[in-house]
C-alpha cells in the first residue's frame, strides 16, 4: 500500500506543477489539511479541506507567471507517511522577482487520498518531525 501512496504523492506534485488544483484535489480528502505555518513566505498558515486549500494554491498561481515543484527525493517513511525534499523555482507575476528554494513536505495518505502534508524547510527539519533520524 505505501508504494501506491507514494505514487499519489508523485501524482499531486504533476497536477500542481500543471496548475492543475481541482485535478489534484481529487485525490485529497474533504478534511484535507495543508500545513505551511513553518514557511518564511508570505504564504503562512494552515489551511483546511478543499475550499481552503484551493483558494491557497490558487494564490499562489495568481502570484506566479511560473512555478514547478520539483520532488527531488521521494522517501517513503511508513505505510502512511512520504516525505519529499523538494526545490521550487518560480517567478513572480509582473515583479519577474525569481524564487529559487529547497525544502521538504511531509504527506500522510490513507486510504487512497492525500490526508495532509506539512512543509518544513529541510529534510533534516522533515525527518527530526517525523521521529526520524537523517
Amino acid at each position: 500500500m505505501s508504494q501506491e501512496n507514494v505514487e499519489i504523492v508523485r501524482r499531486a506534485f504533476e497536477l500542481w506543477n500543471r496548475r492543475d488544483v481541482d485535478g489534484a484535489l481529487e485525490i485529497a480528502a474533504d478534511d484535507i489539511a495543508m500545513d505551511w505555518s513553518n514557511s518564511i513566505g508570505p504564504a503562512k498558515g494552515v489551511h483546511r479541506g478543499r475550499e481552503e486549500v484551493r483558494k491557497f494554491w490558487m494564490s499562489f498561481l495568481d502570484a506566479f507567471e511560473s512555478m514547478h515543484w520539483e520532488p527531488e527525493e521521494v522517501i517513503e517513511l511508513d505505510p502512511s507517511r512520504v516525505l519529499v525534499a523538494t526545490h521550487l523555482r518560480a517567478r513572480g507575476r509582473g515583479s519577474g522577482v525569481e524564487v529559487d528554494a529547497s525544502g521538504a513536505q511531509l504527506w500522510t495518505v490513507r486510504d487512497g487520498q492525500l490526508q495532509s502534508v506539512k512543509l518544513f524547510q529541510s529534510k533534516a527539519e522533515a525527518l527530526e518531525a517525523a521521529g526520524l533520524p537523517e
